[in-house]
């Protein structure tokens, strides 16, 4: 009889392990899948005195429902020691990977940047890139 309690008590706790085991790989496993986007370059470069051309490129390892790519270009004011953003353009898709170019129009003086925000449902990322 008591080998029979310690069996069922030794039972209970082996279950007991292993639910928690399963539940804190499959909360690291959420942890790990949340990034899919998993490579992303930005230029920004003058094609004249007066503009400029902002090409972002992202893929991701899996086919995600939607990346979603912006870019927003930023003219830097010496009054406030801040950039000031302006124009703004957003592409999305569905797919492996995406290409979103996008051409400013900007003075021919002056300090500018562009923002890109890359965001693939489950995580946003952020990447400036100064014009060149």
């Amino acid at each position: 009889m008591i080998n029979r309690r310690i069996a069922v008590i030794f039972s209970l706790l082996l279950i007991t392990t292993m639910v928690i085991n399963a539940e804190v790989f499959a909360t690291a496993y959420e942890g790990i899948a949340e990034r899919v986007v998993t490579y992303y370059s930005v230029t920004f470069s003058r094609t004249s005195d007066t503009s400029a051309v902002a090409r972002v490129t992202a893929s991701a390892t899996t086919n995600v429902n939607e990346i979603t790519s912006t870019i927003t270009l930023q003219k830097y004011n010496n009054s406030t020691g801040k950039y000031v953003s302006g124009e703004s353009s957003t592409k999305k898709i569905s797919g492996y990977s995406i290409t979103h170019t996008k051409s400013f129009a900007i003075a021919s003086t002056g300090k500018y940047r562009v923002k890109v925000v890359i965001t693939d449902g489950t995580s946003t990322q952020i990447k400036y890139k100064q014009l060149s």
